[in-house]
């Protein structure tokens, strides 16, 4: 997959901000898979795997990179989005 430090390396010193989205399947989710096991039969398993939790991982690791390299960051993962809002939601306490 991308190799985010190299993002970071390489881009930094030339913009404001650096922005994430995940890789967005479903809208032709069965035509994507179908492209890719004709074509790189190596990286199947790999993209049916993609989950939640992989993406968990990504904006943690994303985050650490904004930090090191002192660069602000937009995060668009449709798969985190709503973990963030659960977690800010359960952290107000309501009177």
């Amino acid at each position: 997959m991308t190799d985010l430090e190299e993002i970071f390396r390489e881009v930094s010193p030339f913009v404001d901000h650096i922005s994430f989205e995940d890789l967005n399947l479903n809208p032709c989710r069965k035509e994507i898979f179908e492209a890719i096991s004709n074509n790189f039969p190596e990286l199947e398993e790999k993209y049916k795997e993609l989950s939640k939790e992989f993406w968990l991982k990504k904006e943690r690791e994303i985050r650490i990179l904004s930090e090191k390299y002192d660069k602000p960051v937009r995060i668009y993962f449709k798969n985190t989005i709503f973990e963030i809002l659960l977690i800010l939601l359960n952290s107000i306490k309501f009177k």
